[in-house]
């Protein structure tokens, strides 16, 4: 922990205005208190106080507006929702109060009261609809200083043709989810970035507005801050999260839409295969981009069979390619088998794209897959699919895409890595959504990563700071 002085921290409360104004936020002193302080991408933000005493505690034991500053730089701006005390002997008594960031009262907000039906848009772009959700939630807010904003001058990355898009909605639960609801439009809209988009509710820029601002997870962004190993303590916690590995995607939209996992045009139309040794060329060439390939012998005979394929052919830029596998095919029954590499082309001349050792009698096809199925990471992992369904995906374009994007992102572990900053080096510079630089022992090498959370925990003179940070691994060569 590093040191600091009290006069370095400023607690305010807010007091409501009896008369004309916006109310005040006055110093509050925390005497004999901890603080603890997470800034979370993805679950909001969160203030601890913990304190022992003798008597209540009347500024921080009810629900009000709050705001925690380190060295004049606004570390919290949120709202007390959960104070409790805990009785002790001796009269004494502990008082854990926890504050939350503002998206827990957009979350609270229904749109349903503004009319029974909702609140509903025809044709209206994305910039108006979180403009209009900000206004509302202005209207239907608890009184404090600070107004909802959105300011597009404020996102991180602006598309205007992806912020554009027109929508037909009516919303009837909360803010939140309608938020959320965009969020989902915005990957499917925004093609150029490969990440997963969120809505940070940012108010430490201002004391007077609090932004919505749609933020796209990823690396794309440059680097803010680079932390070398030694600028951290030990132990730095870095792992794989296959929990959310994600390589055949269906994707259902409206009506009977559904995204396209294998192409219609087959690469091998179904072939006997005559003898124990077959070549065969490709029917036709994989399409514009590199593609993994779906593999199928039929084994109609009445005994088992095994044998080989193997694929020869290249990646588009000049660079051979070749796999073989085996394959095991019991009598009467057909087995599938994804090929680790993206082909842009299949070899023709003397070198046939497919040579086939065994299976005399049986059958072979080769399909061409889309984005939306992951052939390496299915022959690492097995298949880990889901099913979802959209009625606003209202074009084949959108359930594709949003297909394809989430097996990029998920096709393979996501890392993370949990560590504190050395004392030295910690600051109240905002990380939150940031790319951020760390050595990635899996990789043996530096890497961009996104910090998603971000802590600052306060007791007495001292002080700790620590940070969670995410990486995808978007390469479609990924192996361990």
């Amino acid at each position: 922990m590093t040191l600091t002085k009290s006069q370095d921290f400023e607690f305010k409360v807010y007091t409501q205005p009896t008369g004309l104004g916006t109310g005040t936020y006055d110093h509050w002193l925390l005497r004999g208190a901890s603080v603890e302080i997470e800034r979370s991408q993805f679950e909001g933000d969160l203030l601890t106080i913990t304190s022992t005493r003798k008597n209540q505690d009347v500024q921080i034991d009810k629900v009000r507006p709050v705001r925690f500053y380190w060295k004049g730089t606004k570390l919290f701006d949120g709202c007390i929702r959960a104070p409790k005390y805990d009785n002790r002997q001796n009269k004494y008594r502990d008082l854990v109060t926890t504050a939350y960031g503002w998206e827990k009262e957009l979350a609270a907000i229904r749109l349903d009261l503004v009319t029974p039906e909702g609140v509903q848009y025809t044709g209206k772009s994305i910039d108006f609809i979180l403009s209009d959700l900000a206004r509302i939630a202005n209207d239907m807010g608890m009184t404090k200083k600070a107004t909802y904003v959105y300011d597009k001058t404020k996102l991180p990355y602006y598309d205007s043709k992806v912020f554009g898009t027109e929508l037909t909605r009516t919303y009837g639960d909360t803010i939140w989810s309608a938020l959320t609801d965009l969020t989902k439009e915005l990957d499917i809209a925004e093609t150029y970035h490969i990440g997963e988009w969120t809505v940070r509710v940012d108010a430490l820029q201002s004391d007077f507005n609090i932004y919505l601002i749609p933020m796209m997870v990823n690396t794309d962004i440059a680097s803010i801050r680079k932390f070398k190993d030694n600028m951290l303590t030990t132990p730095k916690s870095i792992r794989r999260d296959y929990t959310r590995l994600l390589n055949f995607m269906v994707v259902r939209g409206a009506g009977t839409l559904v995204n396209e996992r294998f192409k219609p045009t087959l690469i091998l139309t179904e072939k006997d295969i005559a003898t124990n040794l077959e070549e065969f060329y490709a029917d036709s060439q994989p399409s514009p981009i590199r593609s993994y390939l779906r593999i199928t012998i039929t084994n109609p005979t009445g005994s088992d069979h095994g044998g080989f394929v193997t694929i020869n052919g290249g990646d588009g830029n000049m660079n051979e390619l070749t796999e073989s596998f085996f394959q095991w095919v019991k009598a009467g029954q057909a087995q599938v088998h994804y090929t680790n590499n993206r082909y842009g082309t299949l070899s023709g001349g003397s070198l046939k794209a497919f040579v086939i050792q065994g299976w005399a009698g049986c059958k072979i096809q080769v399909e061409e897959a889309t984005y939306s199925v992951g052939g390496r990471s299915i022959n690492d992992a097995g298949v880990r699919g889901k099913t979802i369904r959209n009625v606003n995906f209202d074009t084949q374009a959108k359930v594709d895409s949003y297909g394809a994007q989430l097996v990029r992102m998920y096709h393979a572990p996501l890392v993370y890595i949990d560590t504190v900053i050395k004392p030295e080096y910690s600051s109240a510079e905002e990380l939150m959504g940031k790319t951020i630089t760390l050595f990635d022992n899996f990789q043996n090498d530096f890497a961009d990563f996104t910090c998603i959370k971000q802590r600052y925990y306060f007791e007495g003179p001292q002080l700790s700071e620590s940070i969670t940070a995410m990486r995808y691994n978007y390469d479609w060569e990924y192996s361990e």
